[in-house]
């Protein structure tokens, strides 16, 4: 018996050591353990009652969104109680509240200590993102003298809503959320440029969606500074200073255009570089070289073998893009591969001098290869069902609208494109003054029949007018902002429809930024307790003290 009780006395002390040298287990000298340990999300007031090395929390929260988690924690020792908040075995907070910005998600673990105690109790939690990137508005500003890039998330949500005594089961009911500075946030503080021009979104086109990615290009006068991000997750990909093969010289960045797997960029030189993005035309994977783009008339007598273009204008879409020189008059076409059909290499400029219904031309059209007019706008249909071109421009005191469409053949060993003149229309002075007055801000659109429209920005309203320049409505006049610099028409405008809960949830929702540093997002609605009577309702009411840049809805 007495060697018995000596055996159990010396497994006893053995296990306890072994637990005392354990620094991930409880200290066993001490046997008071806390009780109970809950957890409360403070958003949704979700409570979790949490056990020693399990994981029994989850928490989803948005990317760049503070996550505050309170403690409670029942304890009868004496000990004094501290806490260690870890991610993926980084410490990320001392405190006995979490309140935590994330940019990640993964696994979490909460160390409560005992202060005699050398070791730890540890209850596990789980952190799930929910990216906001996917559906939204990028705008770029200025603000504290730094560079801003803001991010109004899209947001759909099933609801079941109720509408002047009808009830509308499982509504998808559109809400927009605002994401401010998101830059720095996603990449370790890093700053913008602090020239920025434009962002333009550049989509992957690798066959595999697991493989594809879309970027966000964020321009900048001064070249180096331009960078590429994920718009996924707003991580940069690479600065524009590492996507040369050398060293441009006095490049100064204007526009980037995306045509196929080519991305392009504009110096104010006139000048065009070229990349080709050669991993399956996913964004960011080549290098722009350093020979400007060419381009050899096939017409010209003497022949002057291939020169420089030398662009005022470039647009694009899909496929195409068309580039305008105005010192030699004439307007070309430039298509790329996409690699489905070709390499992804393959790009050619056309000539658009001679248009398929050359013998008949509409009245008033100008040939494309002889255009001296002031263009104030180039701008391809919204629809990838429209292969249609329209050119504002003024002569004289009137302003035109000139159509044409592109005939192609890109799906083969060598890209086809011609044109075919389709009108030139004058428009009416109203139409022409708003113009003049918006310096060419004008988009083509669809409204909720599919009817294409016209949509113009001038001085401080937004109007919409017919494709021939009637019927033009006023759709918002704003009263405090200044004039307006850009707007993007997100696609609710299609939605409000004739169903009276389109109309009431989700309205016609625009963007706008205006010369004073503001930017609105505005929903306008109908309310059935409210007839002929137009409601707004201002997602976003923001100011860049330093000015409002540009502005992209994807």
């Amino acid at each position: 018996m007495r060697n018995k009780i000596l055996m159990i006395c010396f497994l006893g002390y053995i296990l306890l050591t072994g637990c005392m040298d354990d620094k991930t287990n409880l200290n066993y000298k001490d046997i008071v353990l806390p009780d109970t340990v809950i957890i409360t999300n403070i958003e949704d007031q979700e409570r979790f009652y949490l056990h020693e090395n399990t994981i029994d929390a989850r928490f989803k929260v948005t990317a760049g969104d503070e996550l505050q988690l309170d403690l409670e924690v029942k304890y009868d020792g004496d000990d004094e109680l501290t806490y260690e908040w870890r991610m993926d075995g980084k410490v990320i907070s001392t405190e006995q509240n979490l309140r935590h910005i994330f940019t990640e998600g993964g696994n979490g673990q909460l160390f409560i200590y005992r202060k005699n105690a050398g070791n730890a109790t540890i209850y596990g939690f789980l952190v799930e993102i929910r990216r906001p990137f996917s559906t939204g508005i990028v705008v770029l500003g200025k603000s504290n003298g730094v560079t801003q890039m803001d991010f109004v998330e899209r947001y759909w949500e099933k609801k079941n809503v109720e509408l002047d005594g009808k009830l509308y089961s499982n509504f998808s009911v559109t809400e927009y959320i605002s994401h401010e500075n998101v830059y720095p946030l996603y990449n370790d503080g890093e700053e913008l440029g602090q020239n920025p021009v434009k962002v333009s979104r550049v989509s992957g086109l690798a066959p595999n969606l697991d493989d594809r990615y879309n970027a966000l290009q964020i321009l900048d006068r001064n070249w180096r500074e331009s960078v590429a991000v994920n718009s996924d997750d707003m991580k940069k990909i690479v600065s524009m200073k590492d996507e040369f093969v050398g060293e441009p010289g006095n490049l100064v960045l204007v526009n980037f255009e995306s045509v196929g797997a080519l991305s392009l960029v504009l110096d104010e030189s006139g000048r065009i570089y070229t990349r080709v993005n050669y991993d399956a035309g996913n964004p960011n994977t080549g290098r722009f070289i350093l020979e400007p783009l060419v381009f050899d008339d096939p017409y010209d007598v003497p022949d002057k073998g291939s020169e420089e273009i030398n662009a005022k204008y470039v647009t694009a879409k899909g496929n195409l893009a068309i580039i305008y020189e105005k010192e030699r008059k004439r307007f070309l076409a430039l298509s790329a591969s996409d690699g489905y059909y070709q390499s992804l290499d393959y790009y050619a400029v056309h000539d658009l001098s001679r248009p398929s219904n050359i013998a008949n031309l509409p009245a008033g059209f100008i040939p494309l290869d002889d255009f001296d007019k002031d263009i104030y706008a180039i701008l391809f249909h919204e629809s990838f069902f429209n292969e249609n071109i329209y050119v504002i421009y003024k002569d004289g005191a009137d302003f035109y609208i000139q159509t044409f469409g592109l005939n192609t053949i890109l799906y083969t060993a060598v890209h086809s494109v011609s044109y075919t003149a389709v009108s030139n229309l004058k428009l009416p002075a109203d139409a022409a003054k708003l113009i003049e007055q918006g310096h060419g801000l004008v988009k083509i659109a669809m409204d909720n029949r599919y009817n294409d429209f016209m949509y113009i920005g001038a001085g401080n309203a937004l109007y919409s007018m017919n494709m021939e320049g009637a019927a033009i409505s006023k759709i918002h006049e704003f009263t405090e902002e200044g004039n307006m610099k850009d707007f993007v028409i997100t696609g609710t405008w299609r939605g409000d429809g004739q169903n009276a809960a389109q109309r009431y949830f989700n309205g016609r929702v625009f963007g706008a930024i205006f010369d004073n540093g503001d930017f609105r997002v505005l929903k306008l609605y109908d309310d059935p307790q409210k007839p002929g009577e137009i409601q707004k309702h201002y997602w976003v009411n923001k100011n860049f003290d330093g000015g409002a840049v540009a502005l992209y809805y994807y």
